[in-house]
């Protein structure tokens, strides 16, 4: 029988796992001001569950539950992959739930490749969320809609090395496939495993004029790392 949700609490806070069967629904435009969301971090639970009875039952397994679940990963064909990644922005998540970092990006792709649904992710390596790309197989790609705005721009600011961002954001983390990390106010979310990883290189680039004006002396940091990652499995609210 499916499971519903269950909290592990973490240093971070609450991280809720997900099963295969819905909760009750959450609109597009109130997912992030919805009342469970109060309930991100373990300490703050109950002060916040007092004023939302409707929500937060006693039955703490109740509080979190949400409308999370699994599609085709044909649903990717649905999407303008240009728009999510490069005008929605992404988060790229990547740890298990006691200890994980995420991080925003605009730069990517998705595609077919080696008779595989996969998407290519960029980061550098000075970036925390790299050390965890690095530790483990999989990370997760989420996609929050406009109304996610604030945060992927303090995601993408603030180093999880010094500021606790979900603290600050109001995400909310939880757990699906295999452990992976996402957050319930993600629109999509791709699940995906690491098959290949290169480190660009600045002899590599027949464009020079990309390398100078990205690269080098930039703000933005150093060339980064690629990598092709599998699309396992598909999650949309």
């Amino acid at each position: 029988m499916p499971t519903a949700p269950s909290p592990v609490t973490t240093a971070q806070g609450a991280v809720w796992r997900i099963g295969h069967r819905p909760g009750p629904p959450i609109s597009p435009a109130n997912r992030f001001a919805h009342p469970w969301r109060c309930a991100t971090f373990a300490k703050a639970m109950p002060k916040a569950c007092k004023s939302n009875d409707k929500y937060c039952k006693s039955n703490e397994q109740d509080k979190r539950t949400h409308d999370m679940k699994q599609t085709d990963i044909a649903r990717l064909g649905q999407e303008n992959a240009i728009e999510m990644i490069g005008k929605e922005w992404m988060l790229v998540t990547a740890g298990s739930a006691d200890h994980f970092n995420t991080m925003t990006a605009s730069w990517g792709g998705l595609g077919f490749l080696w008779n595989k649904p996969v998407a290519f992710v960029f980061v550098r390596p000075e970036r925390y969320t790299h050390d965890f790309i690095e530790a483990n197989d999989r990370l997760t790609l989420a996609f929050l809609g406009e109304e996610g705005r604030d945060a992927l721009k303090y995601c993408g600011s603030h180093s999880g090395r010094d500021a606790d961002k979900m603290a600050a954001t109001g995400l909310t983390p939880l757990t699906v496939a295999d452990d992976a990390v996402t957050f319930a106010q993600a629109r999509l979310t791709l699940v995906c495993r690491k098959l290949y990883k290169d480190a660009m290189r600045a002899e590599a680039f027949i464009d020079k004029a990309c390398l100078e004006r990205w690269y080098n002396d930039q703000p933005g940091g150093g060339l980064q790392d690629v990598y092709v990652v599998e699309i396992e499995a598909v999650y949309e609210r």
